[in-house]
């Protein structure tokens, strides 16, 4: 479903992916009647005019182009044993949820940058964050919201999903029907928003950009209330101070694109290894139900559940040599190296330290190039 989804979204262009969109959402309506577990269903977005008549294959005008940050969901919390291993597993969990979302969300085309963090950057242009709420081998239940930034909220609802194990058969990601709605949704209201109110929106980013590189000058540029934010005024075309911070904060972007290889080789390593363990937890669930129903008021001795028993402790045994691999996979942050402008930087700790050491350096370069 997923390649298709997808294939269809880049060679139709956004009028028809529009009209998919609103079918999806129909698919969404169907299942949520037979399915409890997913997401109130709400309506989708009208489409505005330069969306809904956009040509075929036509590429996207700049201002819908929105970059996104991910921001790694915030794990499901485990009782940890002696080792706080239960706990390893969880973490690493999420962030490989957190980037299939994100690789997801890349692939369809249909956005600018997408990039995962582990926290916000200052001026961010459209921001998902979330928790991860549920995740057994047969269900997956996201709390997600989406903010733009100029603050107000696109959305924020639960998206959830119920496979059975026989999904796993399929060799693809066995929830990525709950990716796809989420990447659906954001489109549908990032459609749903005329040009001028992108490119205001594109604004407000640069305007909180500079208000954290250089407060003292561009403080009264926003007004702010009740979290969101709003236009008090514009720098001239010719602002120096303007240009320099739109061009140093632009550098910001570096740093997640730097990191981005080490999502990229822990969701390479850990994928195959976490796909076979949810699979031999759903087919531990499974056969463990055919064993209860087969040696129900029969004989320990039966030749079926007897079969059935051994079948299951194999499979046992198999399952926790998988989670003791599951284990082992603690995300491990390498030093990124930064080339900006001619000058290569390491930057070493977390990656939390190292965002927080790369806006230092750019703090301090703007404030050299101004003067300050």
């Amino acid at each position: 479903m997923s390649g298709g989804f997808r294939r269809r979204m880049l060679a139709i262009g956004v009028s028809a992916a529009l009209a998919i969109a609103s079918a999806h959402a129909q698919d969404r309506s169907t299942a949520q009647k037979s399915d409890p577990l997913n997401e109130t269903v709400l309506a989708v977005p009208e489409a505005a005019p330069w969306a809904a008549q956009l040509p075929l294959g036509a590429e996207l005008p700049q201002p819908a182009l929105l970059s996104v940050e991910v921001i790694a969901l915030t794990p499901i919390t485990a009782p940890a044993d002696s080792k706080g291993n239960r706990q390893n597993v969880r973490d690493a969990e999420s962030r490989y949820i957190t980037y299939q979302l994100r690789t997801l969300l890349e692939r369809s085309e249909q956005l600018g940058p997408v990039r995962m963090l582990e926290s916000p950057s200052p001026g961010f242009e459209l921001q998902i964050n979330g928790a991860v709420v549920t995740a057994t081998p047969t269900e997956l239940e996201l709390a997600i919201t989406i903010v733009d930034g100029a603050g107000a909220i696109w959305l924020s609802r639960n998206y959830a999903q119920r496979i059975t194990a026989a999904d796993y058969a399929k060799g693809n990601e066995p929830f990525i029907g709950l990716y796809e709605r989420i990447s659906a949704d954001l489109i549908d209201h990032r459609n749903s928003r005329s040009l001028e109110q992108l490119n205001t929106l594109l604004t407000v980013a640069s305007l909180r950009r500079a208000q954290w590189l250089a407060p003292e000058a561009f403080n009264n540029y926003l007004i702010e209330e009740q979290g969101q934010f709003r236009i008090n005024r514009l720098p001239a075309d010719n602002d120096p101070l303007f240009s320099s911070i739109s061009r140093i904060a632009e550098a910001q972007a570096l740093f997640a694109d730097a990191v981005d290889p080490n999502y990229q080789r822990f969701f390479t390593d850990i994928g195959p290894t976490y796909r076979l363990w949810r699979k031999t937890l759903a087919e531990s669930d499974q056969l463990m139900a055919r064993y209860r129903q087969k040696s129900a008021g029969r004989s320990a001795k039966d030749k079926n559940a007897r079969s059935l028993y051994f079948e299951l402790r194999e499979l046992k045994l198999h399952q926790q040599t998988v989670r003791e691999t599951m284990e082992s996979f603690v995300f491990r942050t390498a030093p990124t190296r930064i080339e900006a402008e001619g000058q290569l930087v390491e930057l070493n700790g977390t990656l939390q330290e190292q965002s927080e050491k790369w806006r230092d350096i750019l703090s301090r370069k703007y404030a050299a190039e101004v003067g300050l």
